[in-house]
């Protein structure tokens, strides 16, 4: 047992690895970029923070047609089936593309209508729009991007990404200095237009990277005879990644309408909950990459017919979210209020960031470890379920959370909120050991198991 045990640990901690490095990266940029810009004073802050639900949900529509298909490609590479693993690739990136393109279309179109929602002043929403405008230009590369970093990691080039990623980092906090101050006489301070920009900079030359590195190594295909098979595969992926889609919109919609709340706070309180809504990144590290690793060898194992080992990685993920999440209560209690004093002066405000992080902190634990069952659910072709607890979450922001948050404001919002991360959590708990435990996973298990007894008595 122990030695079929140790190299699927192995092999879960390079995926792991792999993803958690490259994101503790984009957070060190993160938290350079959001101190430059709280130099800038805390209406741009605030402005900044109005940007990250609205993009959060573009990116996640893309996110949830990749995750579909990324599946399928995981399971192609895991059944050494190469060349259909290429003709999805394919598949992936023209249709994310063209979502993509589709996104910024109608995002253009609905602007002022979208800022409109937020109760704050002018200035915050005019500074918020010449911050996203660059973004929304990022989506067609974005869409590239997590496709590409997503098939690096299914073949194995982990220290390409890790290295990549840290390199990329201290070009990305070069440029956003120079960008957002200016250069002596020759390059002007160009203050969030410029932070923007060297994102977008930055990202453009990662992914250039990427498709060089695949395109060397025959994983990318342009012209095709095979092509013309692909209405097929698509028909058969489409609903699946139809959900995929919806789950990540109403997960994204979520926190967009927790900023439309936030948005008739003060402009402390906004700033706060921009800066936390940053620093969720770092919170939710060891959250994304093991459920990102989860994905992957869920995509193999289900490639080679491993269906025992799932619950296995499963447990896996969901202790070293519960670990990470424990290291970091302690972190903020000892060093919380110095990390908050990098970003606000009045103590009262540091006090709130801090309390913030502590709530952050215990929500992300629980949805950590929800994501995790979600992943399950996707990669087991039964998204349906997750749509429903998307829905619930929706509901439950409008109805409880607006209340709360009305009645007692910024703790009020943040009490409610991490009490539903927990409902949330206990919902996915037992539609996985009461429904797709004992009706996939373990008759798989007993099915497969049946099937090689009879091969070796043959």
């Amino acid at each position: 047992m122990q030695k079929k045990i140790f190299p699927m640990i192995k092999d879960y901690l390079s995926i792991f690895v792999s993803y958690l490095i490259p994101l503790s990266t984009i957070f060190l940029f993160i938290i350079f970029d959001m101190y430059f810009i709280s130099k800038l004073g805390e209406e741009k802050l605030a402005s900044v923070g109005l940007v990250i639900p609205i993009n959060s949900i573009l990116i996640s529509i893309l996110g949830g047609m990749s995750i579909s298909i990324g599946i399928k490609i995981s399971s192609s590479y895991g059944a050494n089936l190469k060349e259909r693993m290429k003709l999805k690739i394919w598949i992936n990136s023209f249709l994310t593309l063209s979502l993509a393109f589709s996104l910024m279309f109608i995002y253009f179109i609905f602007q002022d209508y979208i800022f409109s929602i937020f109760n704050t002043t002018e200035n915050i929403v005019e500074d918020s729009k010449t911050y996203l405008n660059v973004f929304i230009l990022l989506l067609p590369i974005e869409s590239i991007f997590i496709i590409y970093s997503f098939v690096l990691n299914v073949i194995g080039f982990y220290k390409l990404r890790i290295y990549s990623s840290i390199a990329i980092v201290f070009i990305n906090i070069f440029l956003d200095y120079i960008l957002i101050f200016g250069f002596q006489d020759i390059i002007p301070p160009l203050g969030l237009f410029g932070a923007a920009l060297a994102t977008f900079i930055s990202q453009l030359l990662l992914t250039i990277l990427y498709f060089i590195i695949l395109y060397k190594h025959n994983y990318l295909i342009f012209i095709n005879k095979q092509l013309l098979k692909t209405y097929s595969i698509i028909k058969k992926i489409i609903y699946n990644a139809f959900m995929n889609i919806i789950t990540n919109i109403f997960t994204f919609t979520s926190i967009f309408l927790y900023f439309i709340i936030i948005s008739s706070f003060t402009v402390s309180e906004i700033a706060g909950y921009s800066v936390m809504s940053r620093v969720e990144l770092f919170v939710a590290l060891i959250a994304r990459s093991s459920s990102s690793a989860l994905m992957i060898l869920l995509g193999r194992y289900l490639g080679k017919k491993r269906y025992q080992d799932i619950p296995f990685v499963l447990n896996i993920s969901n202790l070293l979210v519960f670990l990470w999440g424990v290291i970091l209560v302690i972190s903020i209690f000892f060093f919380g209020e110095d990390f908050g004093a990098l970003f606000f002066k009045k103590q009262t405000d540091i006090i709130l960031f801090n309390n913030m992080l502590m709530i952050l902190i215990s929500g992300i634990v629980a949805l950590g470890i929800a994501r995790n069952f979600e992943k399950i659910f996707i990669s087991l072709e039964k998204p349906t379920s997750s749509v429903f607890i998307k829905i619930f979450q929706i509901l439950s922001i409008l109805f409880v959370i607006s209340y709360f948050s009305n009645i007692y404001g910024i703790e009020g919002f943040l009490y409610s909120q991490l009490i539903l991360s927990f409902i949330i959590l206990f919902i996915h708990i037992i539609i996985y050991y009461f429904y797709i435990y004992p009706s996939y996973i373990k008759n798989k298990t007993i099915t497969n198991q049946n099937i090689n007894i009879n091969s070796s008595k043959i």
